[in-house]
């Protein structure tokens, strides 16, 4: 029984020898500085951007643009965009005012389901294809999203 007592002590004697010094301070964890993100190549859009329209919604996106919506013969045809902002950004883009777009991704955005399954897909992506027609006549214009 002596032994096992004299062992605890010595350990309990070991332990407040190592804890009567405070430890040597250890370094300062250098600070976590992040690169601003990269700007997209003209015509692209960076994958954080698009993170970033698809969290905050569709009506937001949507209030950045007037579109309304194309019938032919009481069947949706696509969404006519009536006005596109001025930003270089939006310039770079191959999309134009009166342009009807029909599909995204090759995707229907006819029902208001199907569009949000579109919208909420494009993060996953590795660009946003944008179908649709131009004065008539169809036209497809690939936007490249990059990390």
């Amino acid at each position: 029984m002596r032994a096992p007592l004299c062992l605890l002590v010595a350990s309990l004697a070991a332990a407040a020898v190592a804890c009567g010094e405070p430890p040597p301070p250890k370094a300062p964890a250098a600070p976590v500085v992040e690169a601003p993100p990269k700007p997209a190549p003209t015509g692209a859009v960076t994958r954080l951007e698009v993170e970033d329209v698809v969290h905050a919604g569709p009506g937001y996106f949507l209030r950045t643009l007037e579109t309304e919506p194309v019938l032919d013969h009481n069947t949706f045809r696509g969404f006519k965009l009536v006005t596109l902002p001025t930003t270089d950004r939006w310039k770079a883009i191959d999309l134009r005012n009166g342009d009807i777009v029909t599909k995204i991704n090759g995707a229907s955005i006819a029902m208001p389901d199907d569009a949000q399954a579109v919208f909420e897909k494009l993060p996953a992506g590795k660009s946003i294809v944008v179908e649709g027609e131009r004065a008539g006549k169809p036209f497809t214009t690939t936007i490249p999203i990059v990390d």
